[in-house]
């Protein structure tokens, strides 16, 4: 805990802030991006990009790019997301074909917004019929888990293209199926054994709907969820060069609204 002076400085050089009333509260260890803004770096220890459009808060996801921030859990270290649909494209999920995951370098700084899973864009000249039970990785039948489709805007009644677990071996597939997309789509999040399978993941991408990604990151951040669940609020001494939990709210704390600053 900090010295109410500590709790003091913090509050008044690094106050929290909305892009709308009804819009998540920003606070440390994020900040909102803003041309105007005197806050110091020491307001900010985190991967996440945040930034006002109008009343609504955007995420600069590494992957997804543009994404509606509709809540922010500070004791679990997540933000609630939805992609933005591109209006002038016809098929959206072409744009989020890239060459390849980011190189360690970018691993290395352990931002988990940078968590994907690899997919791969398949076509086949028939409909797929996923197995619903546990398959051999060379009879032809894919697992129902790790294929999503077929996708209609990169369809037509003679090929049918699929989102499939790149980790998947190319075996799994059918003889008619073959891989189309040079790069991968990168899906946000992780496969785990009681988690969200590839399909869960992928399916809430591709249809724009609400999903959940992780800015945990080790350092900093983990620290301020330590003091979030706590029920106190995260700070960082400059002087000290450490994080440290706010006992109180300061007196005289102000909530600061940015808009149309993107």
């Amino acid at each position: 805990m900090g010295s109410a002076w500590e709790e003091e400085d913090f509050a008044r050089n690094c106050p929290p802030s909305r892009c709308s009333d009804s819009g998540p509260e920003i606070r440390f260890p994020h900040q909102l991006e803003s041309s105007n803004s005197s806050s110091s770096s020491s307001c900010s220890a985190s991967c996440a990009r945040l930034a006002c459009s109008g009343p609504d808060t955007i995420l600069h996801h590494p992957f997804l790019g543009p994404c509606k921030v509709t809540a922010i859990d500070y004791k679990k270290a997540v933000f609630q997301i939805i992609p933005l649909v591109d209006s002038l494209s016809s098929c959206p999920l072409q744009k989020l074909i890239i060459d390849n995951l980011p190189e360690p370098d970018y691993r290395s700084s352990r931002c988990s917004l940078y968590n994907a899973q690899p997919g791969k864009i398949v076509c086949c000249s028939k409909v797929l019929t996923p197995s619903m039970s546990p398959t051999n990785d060379y009879d032809g039948n894919i697992a129902d888990h790790a294929v999503v489709g077929p996708i209609s805007c990169l369809s037509d009644p003679s090929h049918f293209s699929y989102l499939v677990d790149a980790y998947e071996d190319i075996y799994s597939l059918p003889l008619d199926c073959k891989a189309v997309s040079k790069g991968i789509v990168p899906i946000s999040g992780a496969v785990t054994a009681d988690g969200p399978t590839f399909k869960q993941l992928a399916e809430r991408i591709l249809n724009f709907a609400e999903t959940t990604v992780s800015w945990s990151e080790g350092g900093i951040p983990d620290n301020c969820v330590q003091c979030e669940q706590q029920g106190q609020r995260c700070a960082f001494s400059s002087q000290r060069n450490q994080t440290f939990c706010m006992g109180h709210k300061p007196h005289g704390t102000i909530l600061i609204r940015y808009q149309n600053i993107i």
